[in-house]
């Protein structure tokens, strides 16, 4: 089955922060019209026959791109946290006013925050969730393995590469052991 694909690609000569008349920036309206688009894509498929995206490969594709939703939510997560904007509303952190904002659970709303950080200081690990090669339960092994102490910072660092391709090619029983060993 041939996938469609979205072009998400700013307008030529639109930067991201570019002002846009009525306030705001060029990368708030572009962002407002890619989840248009995402929500629209999403709308289409839900509209589909369910038989249609039935095959094993579809079903594959559409995990990866739940991954890659996931890992923006991480990463935006944590960006929103360091922005602050979660103070104005009263509320005592960023994972609190997600979690009643966004009506989710409060470990949800604090692995999301957490991992999004992390991923911070895991290029490659963040390159992998957001290709959707890897999915969150990776990258939150990973990420613990990585805090179990100063050394396997260390080494985390120097084997990051071959630690993110046991998550991207071993069926994830077999990389949860891996990781456990290495720790």
């Amino acid at each position: 089955m041939a996938v469609a694909m979205l072009d998400v690609r700013a307008p030529a000569g639109v930067a991201g922060d570019a002002p846009v008349p009525g306030g705001g920036s060029a990368g708030d309206v572009l962002a407002g019209d890619v989840l248009a688009g995402l929500r629209g894509a999403l709308d289409v498929l839900f509209a589909l026959d369910p038989t249609v995206l039935a095959d094993g490969e579809t079903l594959v594709a559409l995990v990866a791109e739940a991954c890659r939703v996931e890992a923006l939510v991480c990463r935006q997560a944590a960006v929103f946290d360091r922005g602050g904007e979660w103070a104005a509303d009263g509320a005592q952190n960023a994972a609190a006013w997600v979690t009643t904002r966004a009506r989710v659970d409060r470990r949800q709303a604090r692995s999301w925050l957490r991992l999004g950080r992390a991923l911070g200081w895991m290029d490659e690990v963040a390159a992998s969730f957001s290709a959707g090669r890897i999915g969150v339960d990776h990258v939150d092994r990973l990420a613990a393995a990585r805090d179990q102490s100063k050394a396997t910072e260390g080494a985390f660092s120097r084997d990051e590469a071959i630690l993110v391709g046991w998550a991207e090619t071993e069926k994830f029983h077999r990389f949860a052991a891996m990781i456990d060993a290495w720790v």
